[in-house]
């Protein structure tokens, strides 16, 4: 698997690294909350997940007033859209130095 991992563009290496962390992020934040939440918690054992998504996530930040108005899924959808595009920004980026030292 690592050699066709290695073999990936650099580009698409960093878009699925950048979409893959905040899936990571938003399904242990939901999960964290959903389990604390059944147990009768407060929810503050969630704080570090929910400070996390927070701060590298600036479509909650930005998009509160229309949290109302566009679903989870949606946001969520956003998400992976947003930072797979910005890591692929990053890997391209990165590509093309890497090939302009060689």
């Amino acid at each position: 698997m690592r050699g066709n991992w290695e073999k990936l563009p650099y580009w698409l290496q960093g878009g699925v690294i950048g979409g893959g962390v905040v899936t990571l992020l938003t399904v242990l934040n939901a999960s964290c909350l959903y389990l604390f939440g059944l147990l009768g918690s407060w929810g503050f054992e969630c704080v570090p997940f929910t400070f996390l998504l927070t701060i590298l996530d600036p479509i909650y930040t930005l998009a509160i007033p229309s949290f109302y108005v566009l679903s989870s899924i949606q946001l969520f959808t956003i998400d992976i859209s947003t930072y797979f595009i910005l890591g692929s920004l990053i890997g391209a980026l990165i590509g093309y130095v890497k090939k302009r030292r060689e």
